[in-house]
Parts: structure tokens; C-alpha cells; sequence
């Protein structure tokens, strides 16, 4: 008893440790995000001592980017699966970490993305990030805010004015205008494009963005392709440095992240076909659901919950446009003695057989529900008093002529009573209808069964 408390114990502790982090994880990251772009702006001597480059650095674009594309992820996550929510973030911790330790063990060979730029930024090879890149980063971080407050117009507003400055860019480079792009790269043109992308995909049915796009249309970032991403990173950080023996360092960084945009694109390719794959199942799913709750098993027919629906939407309609709705309840006769006689299995085949029969004789538009045991109910929209007794009598009629088979050597042929009434526009009161429909019904059992008898509204 007392090992099992202490695991129930260790578990939730561990849950409460990954939600409380994924609760102020956006707001850190942005916040860090913020101080890395003063860092490289200032240049401030706090991170000058702990790494020469680290006060004017071009990859800090890099780190601001990947946090905003985390604080969209685990946005989209909403901390359902809080020790999956903790892993991330004990790896995203660990990756700072992996510099200083197995540099040390590899006798000072780099094997990290990041080991690999601190370690070759001291010698000048980067430049500070350029003003139009901070303007961007700037952008998109107050858009990350927004989006956290779920003010999504606002959100979009600000990540497609971020994305103005390498939409530019790109232009530059299309039309070979050097005043267009200034410092932004190629690479960098791309990653801001999947970062704006990122955010806009997963509020694609929020905002002004849903009435020009859908999720499945742009793709969103599966929840664990940041660890794919993260494994990327770390296989082509341990390439690098032999590459760079064999290349410029500038072209080995560059190959790097254009290879690093390919990944992400294709990543966002799979996205669009699994989630939409997955929205599709969830449909589906959610559309069988539906039809289960209002829905009777043995009949196929609507329940009394889609019935209580229907006749909403018919009471609206009329309310809309007018016309009468007539109601029908219809009892098998003499149902018990053929559940009693023959069993229950004969008597659940007989219900499914007068539910098919029921269905073909009314008009597409019409609704027949299992009302209850051995009752249905039939309603008919816009339909008036003489036009439902002709009704009722077809219903009537096609029964009783229905071949149900052999039962004791001889043919069976169930009957069935009917009672109904008309819901005039002028006084749609459901409850008091189906009350009279009902009292019709009993008099037709009383006069002798296998008859319809419809209430006769005065001056009718």
C-alpha cells in the first residue's frame, strides 16, 4: 500500500511539474526571445564574457524562430499530455547542455548544432542580425502575444505584416534587387515564410485567415515533429564539421539551414495529408456519433431524440413560411401475443419489416420514428388533415398486405391502428397534438383495431 502511494504520488507530481512548465513555457519563450534580440542589438558585455560571439550573432535568428515555433506548438497542444509536454522541455533544456559536455568527452569536436555556430561565430564569420530581420522577429513575437490573449484578428494582422519585410526580400532576390532584400538571406527569407506559416495554419478556421484558407489547405506542424526536427539538427550538426573541412564555412551554414527548410517543408507536406487524414476520421466519427444518438438500433429509424429535432425544424418552417404539420401514431395490433408465441427474435423482425414498410409508403421528406416498444410516429411537414388520412390509410393498407411469413402453417398478416391530427399554423402547440394524435389512436383500438382515425379540427 504504502510503494503504491508513493507512485501515485511520483506520477502526479510529475504531471503537476509538466503542466506548471507548460503553463508559463510561451510566455518564457517569448521573453527570452525578446532578450536575445536586445542581447544582439546591444551587445552586451553580461554575454560577451560567457562567449565572445554571443553578443552580435546572426543564428540568434535561428533561436528567436524556433521559440516562436514552439510557442505555437505547444499552444496547439493545450498541455493535454503533460508528460509528453515535460519531455519536450527537459530536451529543449538538454540541447544548451550538450556544448560543454560532449565537447569535453570528443576532445573539443563539435557535434551540435549549436556547438557548431558558437564555436565558429568567435571567428567573425557571422554578421549581427540586420534591422529588418529584428523588425520581423519583433512582429511575430507581439503576434505570438496576441494569439496567446486569443485575439486571432489581431494575431494575423501582425504576423502578415511581419511577413511583409522577406515577402520584400524575396521579391529582391526574384527580380535581382539588392535594395529590396539588404542583409536577409535566401534561408532566411525561408524560415520567417515557416514561421508566419507555422502560426496562420493553425488558426486557419479563426480570424479573418478562415475566410481565405482551411488548416487542412495550409498544414500545420504535427505535435512530434519537433523532436523529428530536434534529431535533425543534431544529425547535421555532427556533419558539419566535417564538411567544413572540405568547404567554405559560410556555404557549409548555409547548405544547413537550406536543407533544414527542405525537411520543415516536407514535414508540412506530411502534416497536410495526416491531419487531413486525421479531420477526416474525425468526421466521420463524430458525423457517426451523431446519427447513433438519434438513431434506433433495431430499426434504423429516429429515435425519440431525433424526433424531438425533427420536429423543431418543422415547427421552425412552418413558423417560416407557413402550411400545416400533421402527426400520425401508429400501434401494431396485437404485438404482445406475437412476442409471447413466437419470441422476441420474431417479434424485433417484425418491427424491422413494418419500419421498412413504413419508410417506403411516406415522401422523402417525411420522418418516421420508433416512438416507443411497438409505436411509431410518423411526421409529415406541410401536410393537410385530408392528405394525411390519405396517408395514414396507404401506411395502413401496405401493412396489412405485407407478406410476413409462416408462422404455426399459415401466412401471418399484421395489422396495424393509426391516430393522427393536423398542426395548424395559426396554433403550433406540439405537446397538445401528440396528446390528441395519441387519444385518436386509442379510438381506433377501441372501435376494433387495423383502422386510421384523424382528429376533425372544427370548421374543417
Amino acid at each position: 500500500m504504502t510503494t503504491g502511494k508513493k507512485i501515485t504520488a511520483r506520477k502526479y507530481s510529475l504531471m503537476l511539474l509538466a503542466m506548471t512548465a507548460g503553463k508559463y513555457l510561451n510566455t518564457i519563450t517569448i521573453l527570452l526571445g525578446i532578450a536575445l534580440l536586445t542581447v544582439d542589438i546591444t551587445g552586451s558585455s553580461l554575454f560577451s564574457q560567457i562567449h565572445p560571439s554571443l553578443a552580435a550573432t546572426n543564428p540568434v535568428a535561428i533561436v528567436i524562430a524556433l521559440m516562436l515555433c514552439m510557442s505555437h506548438l505547444f499552444y496547439q497542444v493545450k498541455f493535454h499530455q503533460p508528460i509528453f509536454l515535460l519531455s519536450v522541455v527537459l530536451l529543449a533544456g538538454l540541447i544548451s547542455f550538450f556544448d560543454f559536455g560532449f565537447n569535453f568527452f570528443f576532445h573539443d569536436k563539435v557535434i551540435t548544432l549549436t556547438g557548431f555556430l558558437l564555436s565558429q561565430m568567435a571567428d567573425g564569420q557571422f554578421d549581427a542580425i540586420g534591422n529588418n530581420m529584428i523588425l520581423t522577429c519583433m512582429f511575430y513575437i507581439v503576434a505570438v502575444m496576441l494569439r496567446l490573449r486569443q485575439k486571432y484578428y489581431a494575431f494575423q494582422f501582425f504576423t502578415l505584416t511581419g511577413l511583409a519585410i522577406p515577402f520584400t526580400a524575396s521579391l529582391g532576390y526574384f527580380f535581382d534587387a539588392q535594395q529590396l532584400y539588404f542583409q536577409m538571406s535566401v534561408s532566411t527569407v525561408i524560415i520567417c515564410f515557416m514561421v508566419a506559416l507555422s502560426g496562420l495554419g493553425m488558426t486557419a478556421n479563426k480570424g479573418a485567415i478562415k475566410l481565405f484558407m482551411t488548416p487542412n489547405l495550409v498544414g500545420t506542424v504535427a505535435r512530434m515533429q519537433f523532436l523529428f526536427s530536434l534529431s535533425f539538427c543534431l544529425i547535421v550538426g555532427i556533419a558539419l564539421p566535417h564538411l567544413s573541412d572540405q568547404m567554405d564555412l559560410l556555404s557549409a551554414y548555409e547548405l544547413f539551414v537550406t536543407l533544414a527548410a527542405i525537411f520543415m517543408s516536407v514535414l508540412i507536406y506530411i502534416s497536410t495529408i495526416i491531419l487531413g487524414k486525421s479531420e477526416q476520421k474525425k468526421r466521420l466519427a463524430e458525423k457517426e456519433m451523431q446519427r447513433l444518438l438519434v438513431t434506433d438500433p433495431l430499426t434504423g429509424l429516429y429515435n425519440r431524440r431525433g424526433l424531438e429535432y425533427e420536429i423543431q425544424k418543422a415547427l421552425n418552417a412552418q413558423s417560416r413560411y407557413g402550411g400545416d404539420i400533421s402527426i400520425l401514431i401508429l400501434d401494431l395490433d396485437h404485438f404482445k401475443s406475437v412476442n409471447d408465441n413466437f419470441g422476441h427474435d420474431t417479434g424485433d423482425l417484425f418491427l424491422k419489416t413494418a419500419a421498412a414498410v413504413f419508410k417506403s409508403e411516406v415522401r422523402k421528406h417525411d420522418i418516421v420514428s420508433r416512438y416507443g416498444g411497438e409505436e411509431f410516429l410518423v411526421l409529415l411537414p406541410n401536410t393537410p388533415e385530408q392528405e394525411a388520412k390519405t396517408t395514414a390509410e396507404r401506411l395502413r393498407m401496405a401493412l396489412e398486405s405485407k407478406d410476413f411469413g409462416i408462422l404455426c402453417g399459415q401466412p401471418y398478416r399484421q395489422t396495424v391502428s393509426i391516430g393522427g391530427t393536423t398542426i395548424p399554423a395559426s396554433r403550433p402547440d406540439i405537446s397538445s397534438s401528440i396528446k390528441l394524435a395519441d387519444r385518436m389512436l386509442y379510438q381506433a383500438k377501441n372501435d376494433g383495431r387495423n383502422r386510421s382515425v384523424i382528429y376533425q379540427h372544427c370548421g374543417k
